[in-house]
């Protein structure tokens, strides 16, 4: 295996002396290069390697092709001077090559490029995360003890072998699957020796391997202060309407870290649109924009799929200063929504992350311990973390792998981590909602209103299908604007009307009717 800087490296070449103004070489200034020094055997070569050196991929795969090597690829300033020189014949070569790099590269080139296909017909795919099983387990002790080893450091004791198995696990986010990239358990071995050294111990203990994990970064700090100085906006207690915490991520590579943010969504008469404020203002990505679009076909849905309702909603990531991106946020979204539409407010207390279809069904997303962890050091920050909790996917309920004095609140009752795998489930939503709402003591108050209306309507002599049809109507045309209602009569060309003002259509979507004839979520 050879490290392929440039062509020179790759092929080789023929240095040329100048002599007043003379340039001569001879057989002592010829250099071979990986090709011809792996002759007869293998060259592993970095496909990052290639792409960086300009020409290097076109003059391997000629060589490949005609299994020679020439020394005239090259003459670098050289090529543009008429001198004379050595000019050797072409070497044959016979080798293997075997090209390591990414499936984006790798895509690229097999699907651009004819030769590649037949150059290189034989794929094999590794990864650093495995599964957790005996094999892997044993695989990855030898792999610490080995490091151990070679780079003197101080043992590791039970404790602390199962915290680095913890960090692993949660690199791969998964509680089935390791991480067993030897880079990175070497320097996390390293940098927890000398944290030990810095503690005057002669042991790595599982408090040393929590200080190198889990360090917080600079970047980190910096945003979590501007929380704790008011800069950035952010409720944690009470209830608003038309607000909620939402949960990002921020991964710049080297460093990841969630945090709270804060989501807003304003009602008003309009045409069933919902105003993404981020596309208005082309600081949305393309994933984001299709939330977006799945959100409006979900209100429809929920809503009336035959009938538009007179509002428009105005949605807003607040204080986001750059591209928006992904769909993890879209069930906090959704619930935004109907906060504003109904009027009923948001319990504050809990951040809520999660994707969602059209038919209201939650999908898992990315980075949830990372949420997690983030909403809490932030409540830790402003207050108190005691009585607060995130909403997530019940399918990455797998992935929850946390810090230590996340896992303690945990336990202790003090911070909840609730799952929800649907928009209907009523449990989850009342998580968010309160236990004031969405409960069947309202459910049985709008009942007994529509039993109101179709007696009235009923003395008339309307018949039972024209009843319907004109409640119907009547709840299609209200406005929303809360949950009080009520009845007035008054004689219009000496016909009886009546009024609704509840405005209360969109609950009413929200429920199931059971045999009785009775509403219930």
């Amino acid at each position: 295996s050879f490290i392929i800087t440039n062509l020179n490296n790759l092929i080789g070449l023929i240095e040329y002396e100048n002599h007043n103004g003379m340039y001569t070489t001879n057989i002592s200034l010829i250099t071979a290069g990986s090709i011809l020094k792996a002759n007869g055997g293998c060259l592993i070569i970095r496909l990052n390697s290639l792409a960086v050196n300009n020409l290097s991929y076109y003059y391997l795969k000629k060589i490949l092709i005609s299994n020679k090597v020439s020394f005239d690829t090259n003459k670098s300033y050289l090529e543009f001077i008429n001198i004379n020189g050595l000019k050797p014949k072409s070497i044959p070569v016979k080798l293997k090559v075997i090209l390591i790099g990414d499936y984006e590269t790798y895509d690229i080139l097999y699907n651009s490029d004819e030769d590649f296909k037949k150059l290189f017909p034989l794929r094999a795919e590794f990864s650093s995360v495995v599964k957790v099983n005996e094999n892997s387990i044993v695989g990855i002790k030898k792999i610490i003890e080995k490091k151990i080893r070679k780079n003197e450091l101080f043992n590791v004791n039970n404790e602390a072998m199962s915290e680095i198995f913890k960090y692993l696990c949660k690199k791969s986010s998964s509680k089935k699957r390791i991480f067993s990239d030897e880079d990175d358990i070497d320097k996390l071995l390293v940098l927890s020796n000398n944290h030990a050294k810095e503690e005057k111990r002669m042991e790595i203990l599982k408090e040393d391997i929590r200080a190198v994990a889990y360090e917080e970064e600079l970047i980190e700090s910096e945003f979590i202060s501007m929380y704790e100085e008011k800069k950035i906006l952010i409720e944690i207690n009470d209830r608003k309407i038309g607000a909620i915490n939402g949960l990002a991520v921020i991964d710049n590579g080297y460093c990841t870290f969630g945090k709270p943010m804060r989501i807003t969504c304003v009602a008003y008469k309009g045409a069933g649109r919902i105003f993404d404020i981020q596309k208005e203002s082309n600081l949305s990505g393309k994933i984001h924009e299709k939330s977006i679009s799945i959100l409006k076909g979900l209100l429809t849905n929920i809503l009336n799929p035959y009938e538009s309702i007179p509002v428009d909603f105005h949605l807003s990531f607040e204080q986001t200063y750059g591209i928006v991106e992904g769909d993890s946020a879209s069930v906090a979204e959704i619930i935004c929504i109907l906060s504003a539409l109904s009027k009923k407010g948001i319990k504050q207390n809990i951040a809520v992350t999660g994707s969602i279809n059209q038919f209201g069904e939650v999908q898992p997303i990315g980075g949830v311990n990372d949420k997690i962890e983030g909403f809490f050091k932030v409540c830790s920050i402003l207050e108190s973390f005691e009585g607060k909790g995130v909403l997530i996917p019940e399918a990455n309920k797998d992935e929850i792998i946390l810090k230590s004095e996340v896992e303690e609140a945990i336990i202790n009752g003090k911070f909840c981590v609730y799952t929800m795998n649907s928009l209907n489930a009523n449990p989850e939503v009342k998580t968010v909602f309160g236990e004031d709402s969405l409960c069947e003591k309202l459910y049985e108050e709008i009942y007994q209103t529509k039993e109101k209306l179709r007696q009235r309507l009923g003395k008339e002599g309307e018949e039972d299908a024209d009843i319907e049809k004109i409640i119907n109507n009547m709840l299609i045309k209200s406005a929303f604007a809360g949950f009080k209602f009520y009845i007035e009569e008054y004689t219009i060309s000496t016909k009886r009307k009546i009024i609704i003002d509840y405005k209360i259509y969109v609950m009413l979507k929200l429920w199931k009717k059971k045999e009785d004839g009775r509403y219930k979520l």
